[in-house]
């Protein structure tokens, strides 16, 4: 069983504190759904250790029991109104202290405290990473500051998505198979787009905006968007198989300069980018055709060893001096693997630690 990033926090707790009990061997517990799993191997346990668990489990209150050999504690950890574990404590010569006892009581408090905590850190987390990818929602919840309102000039891949036609369709069909249809297909291009380590940014109707290389920096963002817009028509071209009449994907993927933030109000903020990038990204995604990817020139030249490209006519667009070139993506290289991966942020939440089952019963 691998332990929760409340547990790696309970665990922490009561480490820090341990120096402060002479002679006193100190191990924690869990207690997840009636069992109780040992984090710790600093107390060897007995038929009287698991005796004392169910004492403190019942009671809600600390066991303890004295004999001449020594005495053992066991201190509930009880948080919003439940027992999550305990603090196993045993002296092998001498009785336990009314100071040692409060230090334990303490101990299981602020424990109990740490472990709400992380559970609560664990479940933002669960919820931020349906919308980026994982080690963006880690590094937002880590530094709280990324999310105030301002933004910074970041050098990043920005994709567009659009269903070609989506609007016709939806005219022709019901309005409640219009949002199933819609629930389906996001279903499918948000894991696309954030398993490949991009963070969604806008929902425009059936269209979506996602950035790769922030808020996390990524030095290879371009290879990053260009794997997640083949998984979107991967994924699109799978729903067309199954109902012919859902219509086909553009894509379009640019990469450049792009001032990144929280933009909004006080009270309501989205974390997008604005700029030139953004617009052309969007152009391109506009002017592909449909079931297609077009890449802006300065993403293929990041990705052109490791893709299959087809050069396009150039466009001409509003507000360009000159033609802009683009290049049409039709997939991924095997040798791109080697060049780049998406966990790029190692934090405390995604370092799992296996419980000894053996050591599991339940009370």
């Amino acid at each position: 069983m691998a332990s929760s990033p409340e547990a790696t926090a309970f665990e922490a707790s009561v480490v820090r504190s341990v120096g402060a009990l002479a002679d006193i061997a100190v191990g924690c517990a869990l207690l997840i759904d009636g069992v109780v799993h040992f984090v710790s191997d600093e107390v060897p346990l007995t038929d009287t250790t698991w005796t004392l668990l169910s004492s403190a489990l019942r009671s809600g209150a600390t066991a303890r029991e004295d004999t001449d050999g020594g005495s053992e504690m066991v201190v509930p950890l009880v948080a919003e109104e439940a027992t999550v574990g305990f603090v196993v404590a045993r002296r092998h010569h001498g009785p336990f202290s009314s100071a040692e006892a409060a230090l334990l009581r303490l101990m299981a408090d602020s424990a109990a405290e740490a472990g709400v905590r992380g559970r609560a850190e664990h479940e933002l987390t669960d919820l931020f990473s349906d919308y980026l990818s994982r080690d963006v929602a880690v590094q937002l919840l880590e530094d709280p500051e990324g999310g105030a309102l301002g933004g910074r000039t970041m050098d990043i891949s920005v994709l567009f998505a659009d269903l070609q036609g989506f609007t016709s369709l939806s005219e022709q069909i019901p309005p409640a198979d219009v949002v199933d249809l819609l629930n389906r297909y996001f279903a499918l291009v948000v894991p696309a787009i954030t398993d490949n380590g991009g963070a969604v940014s806008a929902f425009i109707g059936d269209a979506i905006m996602a950035l790769f290389g922030a808020p996390v920096p990524h030095p290879e963002h371009p290879l990053l968007a260009a794997r997640a817009a083949i998984a979107l028509q991967d994924a699109v071209n799978g729903m067309i198989a199954d109902q012919p009449q859902m219509p086909k994907l553009r894509v379009g993927v640019a990469t450049g300069p792009a001032t990144v933030g929280s933009i909004g109000s006080p009270r309501r903020r989205v974390f997008t980018a604005i700029g030139d990038t953004v617009n052309l990204a969007s152009r391109l995604e506009s002017s592909a055709a449909p079931g297609t990817v077009s890449i802006s020139a300065e993403t293929y030249a990041v990705v052109r060893t490791f893709t299959h490209t087809q050069r396009l006519d150039p466009l001409v667009l509003k507000g360009k001096a000159e033609p802009v070139l683009s290049y049409r993506l039709d997939g991924i290289r095997d040798n791109s693997d080697r060049l780049v991966g998406t966990s790029t942020v190692a934090t405390p939440l995604s370092v799992l630690r296996q419980l000894p089952p053996r050591r599991d019963r339940p009370v």
